[in-house]
């Protein structure tokens, strides 16, 4: 075969093989019929691959947030999607590429998104998955032109378009300025000229209209966005309607829902008709009584107006975040007509009644009088509607409510949808991924029930917002004109579904419509048409109604018969509970199951009642209104069983009696008996797939007697009660057994109701002072009749306070779970009670109950002699007339940017803080506070309201002018303005003394913290150190010398000195000094300011310890997962991944942090009632360890504190968690300070346990417990031990956690002591399992704020402690290093102004001291300090900010600080020291392992599988190559680099290399193709020796010096040919010649031309191959086929 050579001079080397047939073929395009090696190589490229991904999982140890499941192919492998039916997208001439949308990972600049991750790949207009709306690409295309209503004639000459552009991220401020520049280069006409641009909350997307066509390529392809959908256009879809629905009687007098209990009326209840606008001025629409009703134009002179609010969502420029309320008009008569089907009175007349008569209007206007309307307004009135969920429309807006009647707003109805394509007349909708659906979802996520038209189309389409998951579809039944339901049909023109499917698991998503309602020849009520000609004052409109057709007059139905729904089960209104408890799909669900099925079952795969065209049936309010069925007998009866109407009670003992039937069989001699249960949420569900749980106990056997009668006693269990979802029936299983203990009955089943009685007394609570008519209250359970009973001292007779009775209501149970329900509920669950007692009652003239001391004791009886445990409250009565009565608190506290001080400069602001306390029993109100200095008026504040029992702090400011000792008072109300405030208490008085600023010079560098950039200096690099100079003097300092020193082992050694011109009197001067850091440990620095002259040398000089560490201090990460009101807590990382827990509302939730530091979402339920008590830990499993305080409700209704604790692994996993300690009732007492640590698999918790009773009495004590264990997961290997520390003086709120370590001889406690001889910190020790310990010492007197870390040493325990102590104007803070006899060995102590938080942390043998303080100017700010061999030290300022928490991993080898910087601003940084090899990684792999939800150890075992893999896999692979190489017999192509002068090439001459592997056939020729001729070789001398030459010069001039040898050679005569020289072998006896035959081996002599170039022919060993080399001087070469290394 022949091997070729081809020089190139530039470009990748390239191989080109002759193939026997004489094709030739690159390797970037192989031919054909090369399969084998394409496969090949493609397998060669796979292993490759998967080995890089075995090596780079290895290291990878980062989590990133989970994200949904979509298309695994990434677009970069992808090719554009061709669907038939829509044109391509193009960009230019070509189809453009699928544009990468994955997004797997959100820059730093961006926000968090609001949506999920992946959504956009379901959207549904877009087939051919390319992130542009297929519409939109018609309408590029020219298939037909915008078919916006705001639609203008852009400068390309097409109509604009209004999109809506949806982001990966939540569209920032930077995102809109690019997208509407890029707008405005396409000829946007932009906002100023009428465009409408909104970014929504609630969504990750941007609305934005009048868009011209030529710019939709470049929004598409602008970063971040992953769809562009065009906007669509909302249009509105159009007494016998409501008697219909069974809402009211019909001419027939049967009683419906409004007879059967008149008051269901929708009452309280708030609908928004997001329509065209409502006339509510009409009749039926302006009040709810119908008296004095004329219209009138302002609802709030109405008495009892039915619009609360209203939103214009069409007015350019609308506001979803507007505080005010509109009203705004009809335009059309649709929304008018829609209103009044809802909730219209009928006016005086009653006779078009609406659904829900009692309902409040709130009016949003989202279509405007032409009906068609682009849908960002419906958008926004949707997210205006979420905006105000919640709000207080009698007191928090601008609604003419005048009382609190209405709040949020419950129900949302949508009697609109978006218009069809006008080109495709098979247009099925929407599959609820555009906008409008999307922002009906985060209505029904805030607790609003969304109700949307289904269309007037008569074709199968479902638009948006009816598509929504969440949203009740209605469509429209035909009532043929009569209230007989058997003749209904379904309108011609109502669409049906079901929906295209979004692509989620959730089939019944599709299942659209949800129910239908008559929608035929609706009367409601008529709109004012607006004067032709704009003059004078609008039409009204008056009582006038006006009869429509469609789906826009079925949905109102529905909304209003949700109203009544709503107020028959007020749990159901999901507005009302707390955000994790919002689950408005009730709703549906009660309608889906309570509706007249209609049409045959259409999917029955889904659901076994679902018609495409009627849903799940045609809306019947009485199908949730009416009661159970009875049972009937079998092989033997109960003989006092009622038919499923009985009450088993919990507690109890139930006797039951019964017989066999004739129908049992002869042998039955037993009956055995098993319990099962079923909790309420499983009420809802079909026979068929209800659950019922097995009881392990009781169960039993008993005999049959001779006359067939058997009787059973059954202990009823109380402890299977659960709040969230109670037991509701209990199902007894009685089996007849034969003598042997064979079955040989059929089971039957007999379902009781449980039953459970409790009662808890909330008012009056215990030593209460009392007066008047008092509300005593509380929760009460219960079932049949029963009462509360109530008297006073135990003398005294019992008296009912209340009676209650409580019959079967089946539907309260199957709609509203566990929640409230009305009066007739089979088991009052946590019922409320009220009674009012009169405390000043008299008889004949004199009080019963004298003021002073009384025990109130009240008691349940119920059914069966059930009387329940006695509840006792000690109260006050005191019957004098109720006043308010204010004092101020003796302590005033004057501070200067936030640091306390006892004096001050004069010319100095400073704030003056007093407690304001109301010790009476009556609010007060408009009470001015004033600040007199020296009596005379310096600042005067309001006090608006304070309530009786509560304090308030009161801010007042001064900024003295004149020295001296200043008498300053704060005065409550001086002119005595309300005289029911007495005088007492009222002013409090300060000496406070102002100084001079001295006449002069006088220089103070500031203590505390020091700013460095970079923040933490790393060693031997340049750093900038800022010195706060101070001159407190007068006068300006001039000429100041600035000397920086090091202190060193030969003392202070001077390391820079600075000039400064001048500081002026009373100003503060940062001074920059650039410094070299010193080796990595604590350089500690002495400042010294010298001015030539200075009043006090004292203050000129201070000292800091700036640490030098080998590390560097990332960006910090805002934590965005929070939200506003969410708080962080704490921080724990073990290896490279952490978590954080926060709580929101007294809601624990747990939060996933990565490498990266982005925090990801993974529990919200770990508490749900936090007690303010929590503490973490990790350990080396990468386990992070949690122990918190909460409150539970026990089964008699009482709030208890528990103590928990539970792990979290690293994919958020956690066992149960695990009560630690007994309950405690609020009476009892309470665990708080608690703290964590875990060594070696051990945890250990501690804290206070205050017992109030002691004992019995009142005399409260606490102590300090323990807990440990050395397998937590196992609730029974705790070790409990209290006390540990006995009597400790401190009560919860007034001190910081204690602090508990685990050392190798103790356990190791700091704690705080508040006890008037010696309150401060304690130190003791002792050992696991051990009470009462006996080593207690005070150690840090009127300190507090403990904080502890130890260290193991060859001596014994190492401690090293903290803490504050308040001295004067400045804090303190300790640190200290000791023995665990307390023998210190290192104290420092340190002024760091403002200090409010310190941790310890260890980092190998170094301990880091975190804190926060305040910087000169009074801001926040962390700082960093140490403690090591160098000594201990705190020095440096790290950010601005609030410190919360701080962890180091010593796997990751970085600190990451939890800290706040605001309300809501939280955010993460971490300080990453150097490592010998960083593991961290980013790469793709890490993200894979997020995405599949792998944690980090499983990943690795996997990675590890791989790695082995991929080594077996290119072993295999070798073997094949070898293989491949002895057997082929074809052609070889070799790439080679020829600018190498150690192996001759010759041009257009091949070169013969010979082969001697046996396996190889044929000869192989080797030629060298110069494609690009060398330049001239000579170069220029002089440039020689201006500079060194380049490699590539070098072997240029030796081959330029050998050439001219060469030359040299020529000149001379040419030697004789071999053989022909004659010689005498006698006279000279020579070797033979070259050449001569009989000298084998040798090779011929080199041609004279070439002297000097010696050349020598080489063979490998290798391959076999055979070469000539040239140059004497050469010793090793490499062969140019196989780059063996070969001697020469």
């Amino acid at each position: 075969m022949t091997l070729k050579f081809r020089r190139r001079r530039k470009g990748p080397h390239r191989a080109e093989v002759e193939t026997p047939a004489g094709g030739a073929y690159s390797a970037d395009h192989p031919p054909s019929d090369s399969t084998e090696v394409v496969l090949l190589r493609v397998y060669h490229l796979l292993i490759v691959a998967l080995f890089l991904f075995s090596s780079a999982s290895q290291a990878t140890d980062l989590t990133l947030q989970q994200v949904d499941s979509g298309p695994t192919t990434t677009a970069s492998t992808l090719q554009a999607k061709i669907v038939e039916g829509v044109p391509p997208l193009m960009c230019g001439d070509l189809v453009c590429a699928l544009k990468d949308r994955s997004h797997e990972s959100l820059p730093e600049d961006r926000l968090v998104p609001v949506e999920d991750h992946g959504w956009w790949y379901a959207y549904g207009p877009d087939q051919d998955w390319n992130g542009m709306d297929d519409r939109l690409q018609r309408i590029i295309v020219g298939e037909y032109e915008s078919v916006s209503p705001t639609a203008i004639m852009g400068p390309d000459g097409r109509k604009t378009v209004a999109i809506v552009v949806d982001y990966a991220w939540h569209p920032s401020e930077s995102d809109v300025i690019l997208l509407e520049e890029l707008l405005y280069s396409h000829g946007w006409v932009g906002q100023d000229q009428g465009s409408r641009l909104f970014v929504f909350d609630s969504v990750d997307r941007v609305t934005v209209d009048k868009v011209p066509v030529s710019a939709l390529l470049d929004v598409w392809s602008l970063d971040g966005v992953v769809v562009v959908e065009q906007q669509n256009v909302m249009v509105p879809m159009l007494d016998k309607s409501v008697p219909t629905t069974n809402v009211r009687a019909d001419e027939s007098g049967i009683p419906r829902a409004h007879e059967m209990d008149p008051s269901l009326r929708g009452d309280g209840v708030v609908i928004a008709i997001l329509d065209t606008g409502v006339d509510n001025e009409h009749r039926s629409l302006n009040d709810f009584d119908d008296v004095n009703d004329d219209p009138d134009s302002d609802a709030s002179n109405y008495a009892d107006p039915k619009f609360v609010c209203g939103f214009d969502a069409t007015q350019f420029g609308a506001d979803p975040n507007r505080q005010d309320c509109e009203d705004p008009d009809d335009e059309n008569g649709h929304g008018t007509h829609v209103a009044g089907t809802a909730l219209g009175t009928g006016g005086s007349e009653r006779q078009y009644v609406g659904t829900a008569p009692g309902a409040y209007l709130v009016d949003v206007k989202v279509l405007t009088g032409t009906g068609g309307t682009n849908s960002d307004s419906t958008s926004l009135g949707i997210q205006w509607a979420i905006n105000n969920a919640r709000t207080n429309w009698g007191g928090d807006s601008t609604s003419p409510l005048s009382n609190n009647s209405a709040q949020g707003i419950q129900i949302i109805s949508m009697s609109l949808g978006a218009f069809g394509n006008p080109v495709n007349q098979d247009d099925t909708g929407d599959n609820g991924s555009g906008i409008s659906a999307v922002m009906s979802n985060r209505a029904h996520d805030e607790g609003i029930v969304v109700i949307a038209a289904m269309g007037n189309d008569g074709q199968k389409r479902v638009p948006s917002p009816a598509s929504a998951d969440h949203a009740i579809a209605v469509g429209a039944i035909d009532d043929r004109d009569t209230t007989d339901r058997s003749d209904d049909d379904i309108a011609g023109y109502s669409n049906w579904g079901p929906r295209d499917d979004d692509g989620d698991d959730d089939e019944w998503d599709e299942l659209k419509p949800t129910v239908t309602a008559p929608g035929s020849g609706i009367m409601a009520p008529r709109w004012a048409e607006p004067n032709p000609v704009p003059i004078g004052d609008s039409e009204l409109a008056d009582n006038e109604y006006q009869s429509l057709d469609g789906t826009s007059m079925a949905t109102p139905h529905v909304a209003g018969m949700v109203a009544i729904m709503l107020q028959k089960y007020p749990a159901l209104d999901a507005t009302a509970v707390s955000v994790g408890d919002r689950d408005p799909a009730k709703v549906r669900e009660m309608l889906e199951d309570n509706s007249e099925q209609k049409g045959a079952v259409t999917h029955p795969d889904l659901s076994s009642v679902w018609n495409e065209k009627y849903g799940f049936g045609m809306v019947d309010a009485t199908m949730w209104i009416d009661g159970p069925s009875n049972r009937a007998e079998g092989w033997m009866i109960l003989q006092n069983y009622n038919d499923g109407s009985d009450y088993l009670i919990a507690g109890t003992n139930a006797g039951l009696r019964g017989n066999l039937t004739t129908l049992a069989n002869n042998d039955t001699a037993q009956v055995s008996y098993d319990i099962f249960y079923q909790r309420i949420d499983e009420l809802s569900k079909s026979e068929s797939s209800a659950r019922w749980t097995f009881l392990e106990n009781p169960n039993g056997t008993v005999p049959i007697q001779s006359d067939g009668i058997f009787f059973l006693t059954i202990p009823i269990p109380d402890d299977i009660h659960s709040d969230n979802d109670p037991v509701v029936l209990m199902r007894l299983s009685l089996k007849g057994l034969n003598s042997t203990g064979a079955s040989n009955e059929i089971p039957t089943f007999f379902d009781f109701l449980y039953g459970r009685y409790g009662v808890t007394m909330d008012t009056p609570t215990g030593i209460t002072s009392l007066d008047g008519v008092v509300d005593v209250s509380g929760d009460r359970t219960g079932f049949g009749e029963y009462a509360l009973e109530m008297r006073l001292d135990d003398d005294d007779p019992w008296n009912t306070l209340q009676n209650f009775s409580s019959d079967p209501d089946w539907d309260c149970m199957e709609t509203a779970g566990n929640q409230e329900c009305d009066e007739d509920a089979p088991q009052d669950n946590e019922e409320p009670w009220s009674v009012n007692w009169d405390t000043a009652e008299e008889s004949d003239g004199e009080r019963i109950l004298p003021d002073g001391r009384h025990t109130i004791e009240l008691r349940l009886v119920g059914e069966n002699d059930y009387v329940s445990d006695i509840i006792e409250r000690d109260v006050i009565i005191d019957n004098d007339p109720p006043a308010p009565e204010l004092i101020l608190s003796s302590n005033v506290m004057i501070s200067q940017n936030g640091v306390e001080k006892s004096s001050a400069f004069k010319e100095t602001y400073l704030k003056i803080d007093v407690e304001v306390q109301n010790i009476g029993d009556a609010r007060i109100r408009d009470v001015p506070i004033q600040l007199r200095e020296d009596s005379a008026l310096r600042n005067e504040v309001n006090l608006p309201i304070l309530e009786a029992g509560e304090s308030t702090w009161i801010s007042l400011y001064w900024n003295p002018t004149t020295s001296g000792v200043k008498t300053l008072e704060v005065v409550i109300d001086p002119a005595n303005t309300n005289t029911q405030d007495s005088e007492f208490g009222n002013t409090v008085s300060i000496d406070f003394t102002i100084n001079e600023r001295p006449a002069g010079v006088d220089l103070s560098v500031l203590p505390g913290t020091i700013r460095t950039s970079p923040d933490i200096p790393y060693p031997s690099t340049f750093f900038d150190l800022e010195i706060p100079v101070y001159n407190i003097g007068s006068e300006a300092a001039t000429s100041i010398a600035l000397k920086v020193e090091y202190e060193s082992d030969l003392g202070w050694e001077i390391l820079e000195e600075v000039n400064i011109s001048v500081i002026p009197g009373g100003s503060l001067s940062k001074v920059k000094i650039t410094l070299l850091a010193s080796d990595p440990g604590l350089m500690h620095l002495r400042i010294t300011a010298q001015p030539p002259i200075d009043l006090d040398w004292d203050n000129n000089a201070q000292t800091y310890w700036v640490p030098v560490i080998e590390g560097t201090l990332a960006g910090s990460r805002s934590i965005g997962v929070l939200g506003s009101d969410g708080v962080p807590l704490s921080h724990t990382i073990s290896g490279s991944e952490g978590h954080m827990i926060s709580v929101d509302a007294n809601q624990l939730s747990v939060h996933r942090v990565n490498d990266l530091l982005d925090v990801q979402t993974c529990r919200t339920d770990l508490e749900g009632r936090w007690g303010g008590s929590l503490a973490t830990a990790t350990s080396n499993d990468g386990l992070s360890h949690i122990v918190w305080t909460g409150r539970v409700v026990d089964e008699f209704g009482f709030f208890r504190t528990h103590l928990r604790y539970t792990t979290i692994d690293e994919s958020c996993q956690s066992p149960p968690s695990i009560e630690l300690m007994p309950p405690l009732l609020a009476s009892e007492g309470s665990y708080f300070g608690i703290d964590l640590e875990v060594e070696d698999g051990t945890v250990v918790v501690a804290g206070y346990h205050r017992d109030i009773f002691a004992g019995g009495t009142y005399q409260q004590s606490t102590d300090i417990f323990l807990a440990h264990s050395e397998t937590a997961y196992d609730e029974d290997n705790w070790t409990i031990t209290k006390p540990v520390i006995a009597d400790v003086p401190t009560l919860p709120g007034t001190i910081h956690p204690l602090d508990v370590e685990i050392g190798e001889d103790f356990i190791h406690l700091l704690y705080t002591r508040n006890h008037v001889d010696d309150p401060g910190i304690w130190y003791a020790h002792g050992e696991l399992g051990q009470s009462n310990w006996l080593f207690t010492q005070f150690v840090g007197p009127s300190a507090h704020h403990p904080v502890l870390a130890v260290q193991s040493s060859e001596e014994g325990d190492e401690i090293f402690t903290t803490w504050i102590v308040d001295e004067g104007d400045l804090d303190r803070l300790i640190i200290t290093e000791t023995d665990s006899s307390w023998q210190i060995t290192n104290e420092t102590s340190i002024l760091a102004p403002g200090i409010n938080r310190v941790l310890l942390v260890t980092v190998d043998d170094e301990i880091l001291v975190v804190m926060d303080s305040l910087d000169p100017l009074g801001e926040s700010q962390i700082g960093l300090g140490s403690i090591s061999d160098d000594g201990a030290g705190f020095g440096i300022r790290l950010m601005l900010g609030t410190l919360v928490d701080a962890d180091y991993s010593s796997e990751s080898d970085k600190l990451v600080i939890l800290y706040t910087r605001g309300d809501s601003d939280h955010r993460l940084r971490g300080l990453v020291y150097d490592s010998p090899t960083d593991t961290s990684s980013s790469n793709i792999f890490d993200r894979l392992r997020v995405a599949l939800g792998v944690d980090a150890s499983t990943w690795r075992t996997i990675s590890l599988a791989g790695g082995g893999l991929c080594i077996l896999a290119n072993l295999l692979l070798l073997g094949l190559f070898i293989i491949r190489r002895r057997s082929s017999t074809s052609e070889i192509s070799v790439v080679m680099d020829t600018d190498s002068d150690d192996i001759e090439v010759l041009p257009e001459e091949a070169i013969s290399v010979r082969l001697e592997d046996e396996d190889v056939r044929g000869d192989v020729s080797v030629v060298i193709e110069d494609d690009v001729v060398e330049p001239d070789i000579e170069e220029d001398t002089d440039s020689e020796s201006s500079e060194p030459l380049s490699e590539r010069a070098e072997r240029r001039r030796r081959r330029a010096e050998k050439e001219k040898q060469a030359s040299l050679l020529r000149d001379f005569p040419q030697p004789p040919a071999p053989g022909e020289l004659a010689l005498d072998s006698d006279s000279m006896p020579l070797p033979p010649p070259p050449g001569d035959p009989s000298i084998s081996g040798l090779p011929p002599p080199p041609d004279p031309s070439s002297m000097g170039v010696l050349n020598r022919e080489v063979s490998c060993s290798a391959c076999g191959a055979v070469f000539n080399v040239k140059g004497a001087h050469l010793m090793r070469i490499s062969c140019p086929v196989c780059d063996e290394s070969l001697e020469v």
